[in-house]
């Protein structure tokens, strides 16, 4: 029937995987929220205007509409996505100018 404390030790694990369940469960309009940040992001990026995405984040955050704005420059495929989107809109305005 399992080792001598086995009750308690399959207790912990069940514990632990609700923890992980409440923990990764995400409040209604989060999820929308981060994709409004995602496409504002890109937005910013194919202006020109920004050198990479710490540029994009501050002024994101400097706005003040958004509360997800660090969950998703987390993202290191985000970060390197909006590095290169600015690195090509800044090629781009140099070319028209």
């Amino acid at each position: 029937m399992g080792h001598p404390g086995w009750q308690q030790s399959c207790s912990a694990c069940a514990r632990a995987t609700l923890q992980k369940i409440k923990v990764g469960h995400m409040r209604p309009g989060h999820l929308a929220e981060r994709g409004r940040i995602e496409t504002e992001a890109r937005k910013l990026a194919h202006s020109g205007q920004h050198s990479g995405w710490r540029s994009i984040e501050r002024a994101l955050m400097s706005r003040g509409t958004f509360c997800q704005v660090s969950y998703v420059f987390r993202n290191a495929w985000t970060r390197s996505e909006l590095n290169r989107l600015c690195q090509q809109a800044q090629l781009q305005r140099k070319e028209r100018a």
